[in-house]
């Protein structure tokens, strides 16, 4: 699986797509694109995550600020309604109001002037009071209420009487001044019946100038609505007008549906604005503090820090793109002088030696490539001392196969007089024959016919010294061909070794070329692992690969060469030992023709002193006819046989001069392979 995974990496890193360009251009292009990626996810995520927690942070900052707000307006209310629980349980009021129906006109004006010196002193402690009245019934006030709207005033006193707790609303003065009344209706302390209501109006400036210093940003507002989306307070009057119902009415909805959800903080437009609305509600009545701050405020500081990511950024870029160049020019200036030197390889220069003393993968590359072109360099030498001893050893065998040729031809040229000689003596043995029966039929006129039969035995004997001489010449001819043939079986023998020798050097080329081929592999295995960042090794790697499998395939193609001429040379071992076989045999019917003739010669001694001595005993010529008929005879007999192993004689001394052709054709082209494998080595430079 794993495997395939990598075959399937390896796939793609050499697709054509990844392929476009060189080494150089594609580290730089992919460095800069990966820093961009990553520069700018960096970017947009922290200018998200700073976004997200900014944003959350004003939302929580805001909502803290408006509840404390709430919790400041909470303890100003919780002051006036301490007022007017001061106010309606003292003593003077409690007992005038209790006792009042049944008071006379002096107590009653007592009593209102005490009241008018109670809220006398109260207003001066409290500036930002506008009055403080005590309503008794319809008809009957005491304190400043005189200048409110009494519609208004009774509408104060209704809500009162339904709401026993604190009650608050907003008055607008005739003058155009809003105020906001507080009121409560009161019981006495002892008969538990109700003796009035107190209501206390006070400026809603007084509520703005609690919130007005509040800075939350440019652009943001701070209001007071109630419920029902009045607007009780605001620092900003003209753009958010008091006591007039909100311009969104949906606002109060979203906050109170909001604050069900214990949210305190929603979005929303404001005025045609997107602003993050923060509320808190104050405790006790139906108000909500609010706070408006334009989101375009908020943003305003993430803007910046987005202009300066990018900034920053594309500083980064700039400075990483020269890093990145230089890097790839530390990978492509190597990876190019390496293709430099595997083209000066290419053309047949192996005289050069890289050099690279650092111990990156280039440098190891370097060093790799180094030891390969020395371990070719050395193959290359040793085939080219192993070719030129095959030249020098084929120039001999072709020598010796000229040589071999001659004495053939000369040895045939023998053969042939031997074989011409052969039927010469065994039709003058045939002769002789005739002319013994000629003999025995003719004795009477041996006498006169001796001469010519002396004559016949001389040119005999003569015919036979010379028949021998050739023999014995044949003889030694046949030696020295064996000689001859035994030396080139030995040479050819030698020159077959010396061609195993240079197939097994042939075969440590193929296997350092396979080995190579697995290194290349390697490295671009290697290469595929180490990402992008290593897809320069691949091409280094490939260019590898092809120089070995140019080098295999170079020296398979030898190997091949020199199978056949092993093939070539061992065929031509087997003829030349069938030639020496057939010289042998040659040698030894030479031998016995050698005895033959011999006995003839020896036989045409015995003759000679016959006829020598024939006039002295013709009678006993005449006696022993038979036996010299039978000699006769038995002379055709050797002689038709010497003729027939002199012609097979012939025949064999052609097939060993076809052979010894053969074998010199076999050694021509030996040396031209011989010549043509020098040749092929030479254009390696090697020195």
């Amino acid at each position: 699986m794993r495997h395939k995974l990598n075959q399937f990496l390896i796939n793609i890193a050499n697709h054509k797509l990844f392929r476009y360009s060189n080494i150089q251009t594609r580290l730089s292009i992919s460095f800069i694109l990966l820093l961009f990626i990553a520069i700018s996810i960096t970017g947009l995520v922290s200018y998200q995550q700073s976004s997200q927690a900014i944003h959350t942070k004003i939302e929580l900052y805001s909502e803290q600020i408006m509840n404390q707000l709430s919790q400041n307006l909470r303890l100003d209310l919780v002051q006036i309604e301490k007022l007017i629980e001061d106010i309606s349980s003292t003593a003077t009021i409690q007992d005038g109001l209790e006792h009042y129906n049944e008071s006379t006109d002096a107590e009653k004006a007592l009593f209102q002037a005490n009241i008018n010196k109670l809220i006398s002193h109260k207003l001066s402690l409290f500036n930002y009071l506008s009055s403080v009245s005590i309503a008794v019934d319809d008809h009957t006030r005491y304190g400043g209420a005189g200048f409110l709207d009494q519609v208004e005033y009774k509408k104060i006193i209704e809500n009162s009487k339904i709401n026993t707790n604190f009650n608050y609303s907003i008055i607008q003065f005739a003058s155009g001044e809003t105020n906001l009344a507080i009121s409560k209706q009161f019981k006495s302390g002892i008969s538990g019946k109700v003796l009035g209501t107190v209501v206390i109006t006070m400026k809603e400036q007084h509520l703005s100038d609690i919130y007005k210093q509040i800075d939350i940003g440019n652009g943001a507002d701070i209001f007071i609505i109630n419920s029902k989306g009045t607007v009780i307070s605001s620092r900003d009057r003209d753009k958010i007008p008091v006591n007039q119902t909100f311009q969104d009415e949906s606002l109060i909805q979203d906050i109170t549906s909001h604050a069900n959800k214990d949210k305190y903080a929603l979005s929303k437009d404001i005025h045609g604005v997107s602003s993050l609305v923060a509320f808190s509600s104050i405790e006790h009545t139906d108000w909500y503090a609010i706070a408006a701050i334009p989101y375009s405020y908020l943003k305003a500081e993430l803007n910046a820090l987005g202009i300066m990511i990018l900034f920053i950024g594309f500083l980064c870029l700039i400075i990483s793109a020269n890093f990145a160049y230089l890097l790839s020019l530390g990978i492509s200036t190597p990876s190019k002088t390496i293709l430099n030197y595997m083209n000066e390889a290419k053309k047949g220069n192996l005289n050069f030696k890289l050099i690279d003393k650092n111990n990156d993968e280039m440098g190891k590359i370097s060093t790799n490539f180094n030891e390969m072109i020395e371990n070719i360099r050395y193959l290359l030498q040793k085939a080219s001392t192993s070719a030129e001893s095959v030249l020098g050893q084929s120039q001999k065998i072709a020598l010796a196969a000229d040589r071999t040729r001659n004495i053939a031809e000369q040895f045939v040229g023998s053969i042939e007089h031997i074989a011409e000689g052969a039927m010469n003596q065994a039709s003058a043995a045939q002769e002789n024959a005739t002319n013994s029966n000629y003999l025995s039929k003719q004795m009477n006129r041996v006498g006169s016919d001796m001469e010519v039969v002396s004559s016949a035995v001389s040119n005999t004997k003569r015919i036979s010294e010379q028949t021998l001489d050739i023999v014995h010449s044949l003889n030694q001819k046949t030696i020295t061909a064996n000689s001859v043939s035994r030396k080139i079986i030995v040479d050819i023998t030698q020159l077959n070794e010396d061609m195993k020798k240079i197939k097994d050097s042939l075969g440590v080329i193929v296997n350092i070329a396979v080995q190579t081929n697995i290194l290349s592999i390697n490295a671009a295995i290697e290469a595929s692992r180490a990402g992008t960042a290593g897809r320069g090794f691949a091409v280094v790697a490939q260019e590898v690969k092809k120089l070995a499998e140019q080098s295999k395939a170079a020296s398979v193609s030898l190997v091949d060469k020199i199978s056949e001429i092993q093939r070539k040379t061992e065929i031509t071992a087997n003829l030349a030992g069938d030639a020496s076989i057939i010289i042998e045999d040659q040698k030894q019917a030479v031998k016995e023709t050698d005895n033959t003739f011999n006995a003839i010669y020896n036989e045409m001694e015995g003759i000679s002193s016959h006829i020598h001595n024939v006039n002295a005993a013709i009678k006993l010529i005449l006696v022993s006819e038979s036996k010299s008929l039978k000699a006769i005879e038995g002379i055709s007999a050797v002689a038709e046989e010497t003729a027939a192993t002199t012609e097979q004689a012939l025949a064999s001394t052609e097939e060993q001069q076809s052979s010894a052709e053969e074998l010199s054709a076999m050694s021509h082209e030996l040396n031209q392979t011989a010549r043509e494998l020098s040749e092929a080595i030479a254009k390696f430079n090697i020195e």
